[in-house]
């Protein structure tokens, strides 16, 4: 642990005075907090190799998907100034990669390496995270990213070939719909509570018995309208509010243990800076 208390903060300080403000950037104490948590559960897997290769992969798997392509080699730089010398397994992706490219050919689509790069980024940032966004433009290979992998997962599963699981997902368009048809709402004649589709869907995933990754999926424009009663859901409180789940023996936390809420949407620009830094 002496290893990264000594290199963890040098590093976001680096960054954040070096990398241009971006509103997908987080320097704060919740990317802390993701590098902690994924350096932690690879201490767990490997607990005999050297921490500093442990922290390195941890920064590496939490950052790089968010970075932009002209701040990666900045990113890479400092990296490098602060563990010289070491030297960065590649991880053992092969049985990964030959069911992405077998998927990627099942949705008639190119293998171009930028795409699985993209893939398996959202992998990783998948086994870090309960909560992440994916931006992009339209017809930039969001979509398609997801259901590739969530594909390829499965075919693992049921190969039996890795430790890996299948995917249950539902997609959700919040523009389509109204707040209340959203989050749930109140009636002030009858005094009853009507819930949503979020409050449904999050219901539906937790009760479930089958042994599959469970996803809720926002797929549509991310405004400041819909996306702050996620705030607290999305960070480490695992709070939802104004949702009335009506569990009794389990709460939102441990909901969010077995379900991970994504987000669509195209360009950062338009995404509200509340809702980024709980979820890139």
């Amino acid at each position: 642990m002496a290893a990264w208390r000594r290199r963890l903060w040098p590093r976001t300080a680096c960054v954040q005075s070096n990398c241009p403000l971006s509103i997908t950037y987080d320097y704060g104490m919740r990317a802390v907090k993701s590098v902690l948590t994924a350096a932690g559960n690879l201490k767990l897997k490997y607990p005999e190799e050297d921490e500093s290769v442990l922290l390195l992969r941890a920064l590496m798997d939490v950052n790089m998907a968010k970075f932009l392509a002209q701040d990666v080699p900045l990113f890479q730089g400092i990296i490098s100034d602060l563990f010289p010398g070491v030297v960065l397994p590649k991880p053992d992706y092969e049985l990964m990669l030959k069911a992405l490219n077998e998927n990627i050919a099942k949705f008639k689509l190119q293998p171009v390496p930028w795409f699985i790069s993209k893939i398996i980024q959202v992998y990783e940032m998948m086994l870090v995270r309960h909560g992440f966004m994916i931006v992009g433009d339209p017809l930039g290979g969001k979509t398609s990213a997801y259901k590739v992998l969530a594909a390829a997962l499965k075919d693992l599963y049921d190969g039996g070939m890795v430790e890996e699981f299948a995917v249950d997902f539902r997609i959700i368009n919040p523009k389509a719909i109204t707040m209340g048809q959203l989050y749930g709402c109140f009636d002030p004649v009858s005094h009853e509570w009507t819930d949503g589709v979020l409050a449904t869907s999050f219901r539906e995933q937790a009760q479930s018995t089958a042994e599959e990754r469970q996803w809720i999926i926002f797929d549509g424009p991310i405004d400041a309208v819909w996306i702050e009663n996620m705030n607290t859901v999305l960070d480490d409180n695992k709070k939802a509010c104004g949702i009335d789940l009506n569990f009794r023996s389990i709460s939102v936390q441990q909901i969010l243990d077995i379900i991970q809420i994504y987000m669509k949407n195209c360009g950062s620009e338009s995404a509200p800076g509340a809702g980024c830094p709980s979820c890139t």
